[in-house]
């Protein structure tokens, strides 16, 4: 149950916008000026859709444990809405599990919380700022702010020329950062050793169409260490309409109150 848990509070430490500021593909622009003009046109963005692919390795006391996770994200920032649907796999065994944030309130799907809360679906009212803990280019924009970046040429994505970000991002500010998402009494050190993004940047908007992370991390819990690499591919899309709304099921959802202090 420690591994399990150790591997949940990795997802979280990651789990891994529409401006027009950009010009032709075969234009040549430095790494800092790419970067912010990245940077802008990431925060502008008001709603997306994204799907990630996430592989986690975990080593403890010489066992390793692999987990997958696949992921399908919608996202409503002048809303702050979200859903997200997953499906995690750990030694074979696949489990399917939802997230749902509207009207200032949590839903999360989980065949697990049966047993404990005689319901699949519980509910919990959330802060003002716990969207954008949520916010997956928010995420990415983070690690491009904290970032020494280079470009790297051109590539075609999905019919798509795209300009090649590789971003060096700072370990102690990606540390930092995950420690605060986690919360002082979470009982845990995070020590990120090494963090490489890559983002596939369509020119005529500087909006990312795909990015890789990996990372490295030693995570620390209870007088036990963990040793992580997190290897993450997200895909995105800008002009599909954003549609969140809760199934039928989740109205047996049990509410857990207010449990978040952000």
């Amino acid at each position: 149950m420690r591994r399990r848990t150790l591997a949940l509070i990795a997802l979280l430490g990651m789990v891994v916008l529409a401006g027009c500021s950009g010009g032709a593909t075969t234009e040549k622009v430095d790494g800092s000026q790419a970067q912010s003009e990245t940077l802008a046109a990431m925060d502008a963005v008001e709603s997306y859709h994204v799907t990630s692919n996430t592989t986690i390795v975990q080593t403890v006391n010489n066992r390793t444990q692999r987990q997958t996770i696949e992921s399908d994200g919608a996202f409503d920032r002048a809303d702050q809405r979200l859903q997200i649907n997953q499906t995690v796999s750990v030694s074979g065994m696949a489990q399917q599990a939802s997230v749902y944030v509207l009207n200032e309130s949590l839903y999360e799907y989980s065949p697990a919380y049966a047993s404990q809360y005689g319901s699949e679906w519980v509910t919990v009212e959330i802060g003002d700022s716990f969207f954008d803990q949520q916010d997956t280019l928010s995420r990415q924009r983070a690690f491009l702010t904290n970032a020494s970046v280079t470009t790297g040429g051109t590539e075609t994505v999905d019919g798509t020329e795209t300009r090649l970000l590789e971003a060096d991002v700072d370990e102690d500010a990606t540390s930092d950062q995950i420690m605060a998402r986690l919360g002082a009494g979470s009982g845990v050190e995070y020590d990120v050793t090494n963090v490489e993004q890559r983002l596939w940047v369509d020119p005529d908007t500087d909006r990312p169409v795909k990015s890789t992370v990996s990372m490295n991390a030693t995570v620390t819990q209870a007088g036990q260490t963990a040793d992580l690499t997190m290897d993450i591919e997200l895909a995105f899309e800008y002009d599909r309409d954003v549609s969140v709304s809760l199934p039928e099921a989740a109205d047996s959802a049990v509410s857990l109150g207010n449990k978040t202090s952000s």
